[in-house]
């Protein structure tokens, strides 16, 4: 079994707090403490709104944002050019605008500007540059290229943008989380919510929080039956490792190839370490996760010369079929922020900055960019997504009639046997091997009988 051990998360201690065990109210309640939620709790502390934090885990931090790659850029891949290009050039300006605003308030020592990089390795991946330097031109994005980069291993090109940052997401989670204190946020940790209702959420052990808005800041939306959204999402799960190393490179680096590969170093007690990742696959569809791991850790002694990372993890990420992040109201009182592909740092940031506009109910020129119209080619999508989820529920009871049943919407999970969970292939809820739940939109523990 492979045990999920992130780099950041052995570092500094977490933010914790008591769990909530009394009925409070509140003008804004945020579920979920990760990167969204507690960025949006600053803000709307600092505007003098009482705001109600409540997150499941017993930390801050121990969420995705605890298991991401640290990129901070507006970088995203090969991503603009298949998106409508008004939409392009709102969604780049959103990122551009909200990491400038945000790294100006942060201590120097948290972050790192580098340059990040976009690079190909393959004819297929060259194109996609190709149709992506076509928009950054139209755009007006500032660009390089070149074929010189830090990488071990030659490449058809790559394209750079300067002016990016990195950094140890869980300290900067940290630090964010002492200023919405600071500010006035109330944060409550180990404190799941498990129902929404249209004024207030209830917890696990039955306290409620009554809310004038609610905004659910979770990787995978609770409250995402609203507008049939959970039809919409997609997980996808994908793998990191992080190995010491003698330097720190200047830049960061994500492939565009059909099999991408992302690329960065950090300082890890004073040493650097590669980070290195990637091989991305439908969450809960895949029973051992092992040979993702070891084809990892083969191209680290290919190009790299390390024989084993010294750690290893997996995060999950959620795809909208617009390609573009859900910030949006979806019920009267209620939003969400989710849909952040493999971007979250930075998109985090862009959806705080909606998210204290719908508070204080004042308008947003992004905000139409954030929302599910709902075009043809979007539902044409999401139909597929359907299509996907109804196989998999129809073949969970017909090849697994013994496995554990998810409890978020009734899906039969599979076993994990290189991470030692229950995974749910139909809307990505993961659970511990004695069914507590990892990670949702599943709030409620598997039940196991004594077979499994």
């Amino acid at each position: 079994m492979i045990m999920q051990e992130s780099l950041w998360l052995q570092q500094q201690p977490l933010f914790q707090n008591a769990t909530l065990q009394q009925d409070i109210s509140c003008d804004v309640c945020i579920i979920g403490g990760g990167m969204s939620g507690i960025q949006t709790a600053w803000k709307l502390a600092k505007a003098g709104i009482r705001v109600v934090l409540v997150e499941a885990k017993p930390a801050i931090g121990l969420g995705i944002t605890g298991y991401s790659t640290g990129k901070i850029t507006s970088q995203h891949g090969a991503k603009l050019y298949t998106v409508p290009l008004d939409k392009a050039k709102i969604y780049y300006n959103a990122n551009e605008v909200a990491i400038t605003s945000f790294i100006e308030k942060l201590p120097t020592d948290l972050y790192q500007e580098v340059t990040s990089y976009i690079y190909s390795t393959t004819e297929a991946g060259d194109q996609k540059l190709q149709q992506e330097i076509a928009c950054y031109e139209q755009l007006s994005i500032p660009f390089f290229t070149t074929k010189e980069t830090e990488l071990p291993f030659p490449v058809t090109s790559a394209v750079g943008i300067s002016k990016q940052y990195q950094c140890d997401p869980v300290a900067i989670l940290r630090y964010s989380t002492q200023q919405a204190v600071s500010a006035g946020a109330e944060i409550y940790t180990n404190s799941r919510a498990t129902k929404v209702y249209a004024d207030k959420i209830e917890l696990e052990n039955g306290c409620h929080v009554t809310f004038q808005k609610l905004f659910v800041c979770t990787h995978f939306p609770i409250a995402a039956m609203q507008k049939l959204r959970v039809m919409q999402l997609e997980i996808y799960r994908s793998y990191l490792t992080a190995s010491p190393v003698l330097d720190l490179m200047k830049g960061q680096y994500l492939s565009v190839d059909d099999s991408s590969r992302t690329i960065r170093t950090a300082l890890y007690n004073e040493k650097p370490y590669l980070l290195y990742g990637g091989r991305e696959h439908r969450a809960g569809t895949v029973s051992n996760v092992q040979p993702y791991y070891d084809s990892l850790t083969e191209e680290l002694r290919k190009h790299f010369d390390i024989s084993q990372p010294a750690f290893s993890w997996s995060a999950q990420d959620v795809q909208t079929p617009t390609q573009l992040p859900f910030i949006e109201q979806i019920a009267d009182r209620i939003f969400i922020a989710t849909g952040y592909d493999k971007w979250g740092l930075s998109n985090s940031l862009v959806a705080s900055e909606l998210l204290l506009h719908y508070a204080t109910e004042q308008p947003h020129p992004a905000a139409a960019t954030f929302q599910n119209i709902g075009d043809f080619s979007s539902w044409t999508k999401a139909l597929q997504s359907v299509g996907f989820i109804g196989l998999s529920f129809v073949e969970g009871y017909l090849a697994k009639p013994n496995a554990p049943i998810c409890t978020h919407l009734g899906c039969k999970t599979t076993w994990n046997k290189a991470e030692d969970t229950w995974d749910c292939p139909c809307h990505g809820s993961r659970f511990s091997a004695d069914g507590q739940v990892i990670e949702g939109p599943a709030v409620e523990p598997l039940k196991l009988d004594s077979s499994q």
